[in-house]
């Protein structure tokens, strides 16, 4: 990595990102440093990836903990005792939750998912081949893509989470969404919702929401200007389907003049290991090709900005 950086200049900006806006013919980009100073990096390009913040919680309520919160917490032994625990969400998010969980002296811990039961990872080669190589991928129709990613990476455990949990008696599944949260006697009470049968409610002492990360957490960076042009790049309202349809071969947003490389909402496009760099060499081809051939052009002030979204 220090090769690369030392071959390529890199240079290191270290700070969050406040702000992205539309400029003349690239991107600015506001950062504030960890003393609260104010830069803005005129860039050409801008590649975004992370699922954004995990400190959004169903409610805000104190035993109602977003995933951010269950970890610092698990990580200094500062959980708060329960002896009914709930975690929300069927994905890994709620996996490592659970994996977790199963080691403190919880008395029942329920998994709530809309899906009839907890379902395991594809894991064998065939599976994870789509991953590491997507050229097989253009050769999809939509309903199968959704089904490779549905079996292998959305809603549902790893091996490992599910051989921890398979002699774990304290562990439950509860199907159905959650509606409604109600005190109720110093516990949570949560409204489970499923469509053929009547609402049920139940009570815990704890709820962890691990129902995941934000795909379009970025958008609350773009200023009007930039997040109109993205509009009309996609063709419609910025919703997580229309923006992942727009992804090009690059792994940018088809129709910006500016380059917006969105590589984590590449999976339905372009193949579903470039999310989660599983194949990290075949990203870094496609978004560097272009700069192969052609010499490359700065400005002054140009260059490229990759904003990292919190895990």
């Amino acid at each position: 990595l220090q090769w690369v950086a030392k071959r390529s200049e890199m240079d290191l900006v270290r700070g969050a990102v406040t702000g992205i806006a539309a400029a003349a013919d690239g991107w600015l980009v506001s950062v504030a440093d960890a003393d609260g100073g104010m830069a803005e990096i005129d860039c050409d390009a801008v590649m975004i990836t992370g699922p954004g913040r995990s400190d959004r919680a169903l409610a805000e309520h104190p035993k109602v903990l977003s995933i951010s919160d269950f970890w610092e917490l698990a990580g200094r032994n500062g959980l708060p005792p329960a002896s009914r625990v709930a975690v929300i969400g069927g994905g890994e998010t709620a996996g490592s939750a659970l994996d977790e969980l199963v080691r403190h002296d919880m008395l029942t811990v329920s998994v709530i998912s809309p899906k009839a039961t907890l379902y395991t990872r594809g894991e064998s080669y065939f599976e994870n081949s789509l991953y590491s190589d997507p050229t097989k991928w253009a050769g999809l129709g939509m309903a199968e893509r959704r089904d490779v990613i549905r079996r292998t990476d959305r809603g549902v455990f790893s091996v490992r989470v599910q051989e921890s949990l398979l002699g774990d008696n304290r562990v439950h599944h509860l199907q159905g969404r959650v509606v409604s949260l109600a005190d109720q006697d110093d516990r949570v009470a949560l409204t489970l919702r499923n469509d053929l049968r009547p609402d049920q409610v139940h009570t815990f002492d704890l709820v962890v929401d691990a129902t995941g990360g934000q795909p379009l957490w970025f958008l609350d960076l773009f200023d009007s200007a930039a997040t109109d042009l993205l509009e009309l790049a996609v063709g419609g309202p910025l919703e997580q389907s229309r923006v992942e349809s727009a992804i090009g071969y690059d792994l940018a947003v088809s129709g910006l003049d500016a380059k917006l490389y969105l590589p984590n909402m590449a999976a339905m496009a372009q193949g579903p290991g470039f999310p989660n760099l599983s194949c990290l060499g075949e990203l870094s081809d496609r978004i560097l090709q272009p700069a192969v051939n052609p010499a490359p052009r700065y400005r002054i002030s140009g260059r490229s900005a990759a904003v990292r979204g919190s895990a």
